[in-house]
């Protein structure tokens, strides 16, 4: 099955339209165990299969989406975060709201892992796209967005970082898009900042007014 997956990969590079060969892939990695697919997976670049998420064509993205998501998913949330670290960077800025999802799903993966976290936290870029999506019109980007920043919150350094003057802006930026987004920021805020002694540096001192 590994040699069907690389002749794929293979014919993908290879083709004008390869919506085909991609549900051809997308069959062949749903066919194999997670746990298999992961001693396969780890030793292989999917740059083709990214590079393909920039097209107008809704089903051979969203079949992108489907192979990424079940690639990603096997691999360790270290390898992920070492070797995709800009890959998932570039997808929550993409006019595709799946692929925006893909992303924040997979740093909400990263961020639970107690090493790779500290790639994400430490990812300024990042962490101000993730404040970004919040805003987006569609609800499960945001959600998503949402549930990733308080898995970055659950470690003090992940706090301290989204508390940054610079990521506050950022969050007043966004807030500023309209109530209901302003409203999604500021339970947000309140949750983060019940969960440090110096809560009132956070809210008291007008940062979220």
């Amino acid at each position: 099955m590994a040699a069907t997956i690389q002749s794929l990969l293979e014919e993908i590079s290879g083709v004008e339209d390869p919506v085909e060969e991609l549900q051809s892939l997308k069959t062949a990695l749903l066919s194999i165990p997670l746990s298999t697919l992961r001693d396969f997976v780890s030793g292989q670049r999917f740059d083709v299969i990214f590079s393909l998420l920039n097209s107008n064509e809704r089903e051979q993205v969203d079949l992108c989406v489907d192979i990424l998501e079940r690639i990603l998913l096997a691999l360790s949330p270290l390898h992920l975060v070492h070797n995709y670290r800009g890959k998932l960077q570039e997808g929550l800025s993409h006019p595709n709201d799946t692929v925006k999802i893909l992303a924040l799903t997979q740093i909400g993966r990263v961020v639970e892992h107690p090493e790779a976290v500290t790639e994400i936290v430490n990812n300024h870029d990042i962490l101000r796209a993730v404040i970004l999506c919040i805003g987006e019109e569609k609800i499960a980007v945001a959600k998503q967005a949402i549930e990733s920043l308080s898995k970055i919150s659950h470690s003090k350094p992940g706090l301290d970082k989204l508390f940054q003057t610079d990521l506050l802006e950022v969050m007043k930026e966004v807030m500023a898009r309209s109530d209901v987004i302003r409203y999604r920021i500021y339970e947000r805020a309140h949750f983060l900042a019940a969960q440090r002694a110096d809560r009132r540096r956070c809210l008291n001192q007008g940062h979220f007014n």
